[in-house]
């Protein structure tokens, strides 16, 4: 009983060392070639979400290499593999929770078999994809016990054949696909158990035949696709028992022929594809049983004819493609059954014969596509039968005769295109059969002549086309019957004469397009009978003569486009009948004559061009009938003079263009009756002088254009009767000479273009009389040598005025008195010399005023009186060399001062007294040596000042007195060698800015206890700009930015983004030992202060850095590196406290503590847990070897016969 004891225990070991062996020998995947996702989603329809996706790639597994367990899923799962090459497919990959895999998606992954059981036991599988492999075949025992599966692609393998009931186990199966394949023959019950199959997807096999019974046991199929298959014969009742199928796809397969009851047995067919298989015949009721088919596709085959009974038996087909097929012959009665055929497709193949009644039966037809380049004649009764045909596109057909009554039993056709046809002669009664016909396009034909009752029978005609032929004339009441026509279209033909009659019957046209006719006379009443013509188009052709009354009749035509160069006159009453034309142009057209009344009839006009035409002379009267007109244009022509009462019976006109002609005179009362013109546009004429009463009648004129005219004189009163004129234009022609109260009259006018280089002097009284609400003037450029008294009087509401760029050399006294309301003043770039006292009395409104760019050297006292309202004064490039005392006395609002660019050499104290309200004061660009004391006092606002680019050597004591206010101060550009210690002292305590850049290299003013006072007194200081501080050694340059630094005041240099970066490029190589001492005391003084962490962080980095270049030259200060490292424990400190930095906590710099790590307490814990089950497998492992060992040893002994048992325990 022991003995069987112990051999029990021995063998309980071995199956635990076996066990223990197995799980040692699967290998689990590398967490870093998968990745578990949360994904919510469906593989297939009706099948159960799943939740999570476990996406794997890059798995490589040999066949003689470990198993392979893909990770576990704790909740419903979709397996997706890429990338990954799994010849053999074990049975150990899905041995971890199999209860939850939903889907498994292994396309593409070099799978070259399956161990049986491999897929047992996925319980809940619904969709498994194996596509894109190299499986040979597929048994039963592949998918045994997977009941669930919905879902299974085997497309692109290597699968030969189907054993008999491979799938039998499958029973809730849905869908199948095994295309692309190399299946030659289904045997019978090979789809056996598929019971609820509904799609099979057999494309692209080596299918040769197709027995009967092949499909037995789908009766529930409803989508079989067998295309792309070698087929060449398909048994009769093949298809028998697929009573369900809806979609059978046998497209590119080798049919010849397709033989009767061949789909026996498909009664809910709804569609069938039969494209591209090299059918020639169809043997009558071949489609016999096939009622509920509504799509048939047999395109792209080879059949000839259509015999009748070809589709018997179809009668719910609705669409019916027979494209691509050599069709010659279509028999009558060829597709007699269907009745429910509504689109008929038999393009693009010639169809060389329609024989009478060929479509007949085809009630439902709405669209036919007929082939094109066909039939030369459609015969009689062709069309019968379609009564329901909406379109019919005969176009391209090389149709060259049109039968009588070849379109009958197009009842209901919409459209009709017989465009592109050799036709030269349409025959009476031709259309009688398209009653309802609304488009015909007939363009494109070779028609010559249109004879009488045409289009007799075409009572619902709304469009016709007939352009693009070669029509030469066209007989009265060609038109008949098109009583519906609104659109007619003649255009491009060969008509050259239009007589009267010609349109007689279009009562309801509304569009006429004749253009591009070779038309040289329109007789009068030709358009009789048109009178709902809106649009009559004659373009673009010569029409040389226009007889009176050519347009009578044409009583509601609003638009009439006429052909360019044309009739060189324009005839009494040509224009009679068109009331409600509302647009002309005859621009272009060779007019050389404008009758008297020529434009009667044209009530209604709204714009008239007649611009471009060689007219010389406008007559007395010419525009009597255009009483409604607002827009003319007669710009462009060959007009030397107006007289008077050429404009008379334009009553309502707005807008007269008579710009770029030869005008030189306008006699008085020119414009007499044009009380309503807005705009006047007289430009680029010959006019050298306006007279009085020239513009007499323009009451209501707003804006005049005497631009481009060579004007010398303008005489008093010129513009009178003007009193609504807002803009006057006389730019750019030299006008010398501006009589007084030249504008007089002109009350609204608030804008005035004068020409540049024009007058040289603005007399008196030059703008009185009118220009009372002229805002701007600009008067630069123009040749001004002298400003008389009172020039500028009457100018009450002026804004802004410009005298730039004259030679004028003095202002006299009282020159500005007339616009006392003038803000904005500009006098640059004038040839002044000095300024007297009261030049700009009268200004008192002044904000602004530029007097720069000019040569003065002396202002004199109280010059500026009456400018206490002045806010900015630019005196900049001039030659002042010296300011006194009482110069700016009078500007007490004065708050930008601009002095650049003057040889001014030193600054007088009390030089700016007065201006009390100065904010920015610029001195730059001056020859200044020297600052007196007090200079400036009183500038108790002053907030910027710039002394750049000057010559000051040094800067004595008190010289900025009365600066409290200052901000922002440059030096820059100055040769400062020495500044006295007191003047940083005082009074500068407000200030935050200062420019010290390009100061003489000698200067102190880089000594460190020059920067530590100012830094001391200026309180408010942010930033000091410097540059070509290469001469200033390290050790002052280090002492300086410390301290600046422990000021919060940024140095920038012009060099480098900050000193840091310039202490590194030019002071790392620099033997620091001599300055280690200052340098210590300054970090000494530093370690004191209260710091956030953020400083303390960058104030390490810089001594680390500053340690480092000590250290390069073996030069280590003790105490500097022990307060270093005093600093970096405690950022340590606060890191291990707080795990990062935080700005918002301050801490203090001890020198004397000491240096601390700290180290995470949780990697200690996880360390020590991995030790300790470390040590415990290792002696489990030890254990168990040594007591099999001596199990070993003993049985050895005993057994020395080399039994079972030992040759097992071994």
């Amino acid at each position: 009983m022991a003995q069987e004891t112990e051999r029990f225990f021995h063998l309980t070991l071995i199956g635990l060392l076996g066990a223990m062996w197995q799980i040692s020998a699967l290998e689990q995947i590398p967490a870093s070639q998968f990745e578990v996702t949360t994904e919510h989603g469906r593989c297939y329809y009706g099948a159960d979400q799943y939740v999570m996706k476990v996406s794997i790639y890059g798995i490589n597994a040999t066949d003689g290499g470990p198993s392979m367990a893909f990770p576990g899923c704790i909740q419903d799962c979709w397996y997706y593999v890429t990338n990954s090459s799994i010849p053999v497919l074990k049975r150990t990959l899905f041995s971890l929770r199999k209860p939850y895999i939903i889907n498994i998606d292994l396309r593409s992954s070099n799978i070259r078999t399956i161990e049986n059981g491999t897929l047992n036991d996925l319980d809940y599988l619904y969709c498994l994809d194996l596509s894109k492999n190299f499986l040979n075949k597929f048994s039963r025992n592949t998918l045994h016990n997977a009941d669930r599966l919905k879902y299974l692609n085997l497309s692109s393998n290597d699968i030969v054949s189907l054993e008999k009931h491979c799938f039998a186990d499958l029973h809730n199966l849905e869908c199948l696909d095994i295309s692309k394949n190399r299946i030659r023959n289904i045997e019978d019950n090979t789809f056996d158990g598929l019971v609820q199959l509904s799609a099979l997807n057999l494309s692209s096999n080596n299918l040769y035949s197709l027995n009967s019974g092949a499909f037995s046991g789908l009766s529930r199929l409803q989508h079989l696709d067998l295309l792309k298959n070698p087929l060449s014969k398909i048994s009769k009742h093949a298809f028998s028992g697929l009573s369900n199928l809806q979609g059978l796809d046998l497209s590119c397969l080798n049919l010849t022929f397709i033989e009767s009851e061949t789909f026996m047995g498909l009664s809910n067919l709804r569609a069938l594809r039969l494209s591209e298989s090299h059918i020639n015949r169809i043997e009558g009721r071949a489609f016999e049983g096939l009622s509920k088919v509504t799509h048939l596709n047999l395109s792209s085959n080879f059949l000839n004819t259509l015999q009748s009974e070809t589709f018997v038996g179809l009668s719910n087909l609705e669409h019916l493609d027979l494209s691509n097929n050599p069709l010659s012959r279509i028999d009558s009665n060829a597709f007699n059954g269907l009745s429910s055929l509504e689109t008929l497709d038999l393009s693009p193949y010639n169809l060389s014969t329609l024989e009478a009644e060929s479509f007949a039966g085809l009630i439902r037809l709405h669209t036919l596509v007929l082939p094109k380049l066909s039939f030369g004649t459609i015969k009689t009764r062709t069309f019968v039968g379609l009564s329901s045909l909406t379109s019919l596109d005969l176009s391209c057909r090389n149709i060259s005769v049109l039968d009588v009554e070849s379109l009958d039993g197009l009842t209901n056709l919409n459209r009709l295109n017989l465009s592109s046809n050799p036709l030269r002669k349409i025959g009476k009664h031709a259309f009688k059969g398209a009653s309802s016909l609304p488009y015909l396009d007939l363009s494109f034909l070779k028609l010559t002549f249109l004879e009488s009752e045409t289009f007799i029978g075409l009572s619902a005609l709304r469009s016709l086309d007939i352009s693009k032929n070669q029509i030469g004339s066209i007989e009265g009441h060609a038109f008949a019957g098109l009583s519906e026509v609104i659109l007619l279209n003649l255009s491009s033909n060969f008509l050259s004469a239009l007589q009267s009659e010609t349109f007689v019957g279009l009562s309801n046209l509304e569009h006429l397009d004749l253009s591009n006719n070779p038309l040289s006379r329109i007789n009068s009443n030709a358009f009789n009978g048109l009178s709902s013509l809106q649009l009559l188009d004659l373009s673009p052709y010569n029409l040389f003569t226009l007889e009176p009354e050519s347009f009578a009749g044409l009583i509601s035509l609003h638009t009439l486009d006429l052909p360019k160069r044309s009739f060189g006159t324009i005839k009494t009453r040509t224009f009679v009948g068109l009331s409600s034309l509302t647009s002309l142009d005859l621009s272009c057209r060779n007019i050389s004559v404008l009758d008297v009344e020529s434009l009667d009839g044209l009530t209604n006009l709204n714009r008239l061009n007649l611009s471009n035409n060689p007219l010389r002379k406008i007559g007395k009267h010419a525009f009597k009938g255009a009483s409604s007109l607002p827009y003319l244009d007669l710009s462009f022509l060959k007009l030397t003079f107006l007289e008077s009462e050429t404009f008379i019976g334009l009553s309502a006109l707005r807008s007269l263009d008579i710009s770029k002609n030869q005008i030189g005179s306008i006699e008085g009362h020119a414009f007499a009756g044009l009380s309503e013109v807005i705009l006047l546009n007289l430009s680029s004429n010959f006019l050298s002088a306006l007279q009085s009463e020239a513009f007499v009648g323009l009451s209501k004129l707003e804006h005049l254009d005497l631009s481009n005219n060579p004007l010398s004189r303008i005489d008093s009163n010129a513009f009178n009767g003007l009193s609504s004129l807002q803009l006057l234009d006389l730019s750019p022609y030299n006008l010398s000479t501006l009589e007084p109260e030249s504008f007089a009259g002109l009350i609204k006018l608030h804008t005035l273009v004068l020409p540049k280089l024009s007058f040289g002097t603005i007399k008196t009284r030059t703008f009185v009389g009118g220009l009372s609400s002229l805002t701007s003037l600009d008067l630069s450029c123009h040749n001004i040598s002298a400003l008389d008294v009172e020039s500028l009087d009457g100018l009450t509401n002026l804004n802004r005025l410009n005298l730039s760029n004259n030679p004028l050399r003095k202002i006299g006294r009282h020159a500005f008195k007339g616009v006392s309301s003038l803000p904005d003043l500009d006098l640059s770039f004038l040839n002044l010399t000095f300024i007297e006292s009261e030049t700009f009395v009268g200004l008192s409104a002044l904000r602004s005023l530029d007097i720069s760019n000019n040569q003065i050297s002396v202002i004199e006292g109280r010059a500026f009186e009456g400018l206490s309202n002045v806010i900015l004064l630019n005196l900049s490039s001039n030659f002042l060399s010296a300011l006194q005392t009482k110069t700016f006395i009078d500007l007490s609002n004065l708050e930008i001062l601009d002095l650049t660019n003057n040889p001014l050499t030193r600054i007088n104290s009390n030089a700016f007294n007065g201006l009390l309200s100065l904010q920015v004061l610029d001195l730059s660009m001056h020859n200044i040596t020297l600052i007196e004391h007090e200079s400036f006092v009183g500038l108790d606002k002053l907030s910027a000042l710039n002394l750049s680019t000057n010559l000051l050597g040094s800067l004595q004591s008190e010289c900025f007195t009365g600066l409290t206010q200052l901000k922002q101060l440059d030096l820059s550009k100055n040769p400062i060698s020495t500044i006295s210690t007191n003047v940083y002292f005082e009074p500068l305590v407000a200030l935050e800015k200062l420019y010290l850049r390009e100061i003489s290299n000698n200067s102190n003013l880089f000594n460190f206890v020059y920067f530590a006072n100012m830094l001391h007194y200026y309180k408010h200081l942010q930033a000091i700009f410097v540059s070509n501080i290469e001469f200033i050694s390290c050790s002052q340059f280090t002492s300086i930015i410390t301290y600046a630094s422990s000021r919060h005041v940024n140095f920038v240099t012009s060099y480098y983004v900050n000193s840091t970066a310039y202490y590194n490029e030019l002071c790392k190589y620099e033997d620091t030992n001599d300055h280690l001492k200052d340098i210590t005391a300054a970090l000494r003084s530093l370690v004191n202060r209260t710091y956030t962490n953020s400083q303390l962080e960058e104030l390490t980095a810089a001594m680390s850095r500053l340690a480092n270049h000590t250290a390069d030259k073996g030069v280590i200060n003790k105490q500097l590196m022990e307060i270093a490292a005093s600093v970096r424990d405690l950022v340590n400190q606060t890191r291990g406290k707080y795990g990062s930095l935080d700005t918002s906590n301050q801490v203090t710099v001890d020198p004397n503590t000491s240096n601390r790590n700290y180290y995470p307490s949780g990697m200690y814990a996880i360390l020590s847990l991995i030790l300790i089950a470390l040590i415990i497998l290792i002696v489990m492992i030890s254990g168990v070897f040594r007591y099999g060992m001596s199990k070993y040893r003993k049985l050895k002994g005993n057994n020395s016969d080399g039994s079972t048992e030992a040759v097992m325990l071994k």
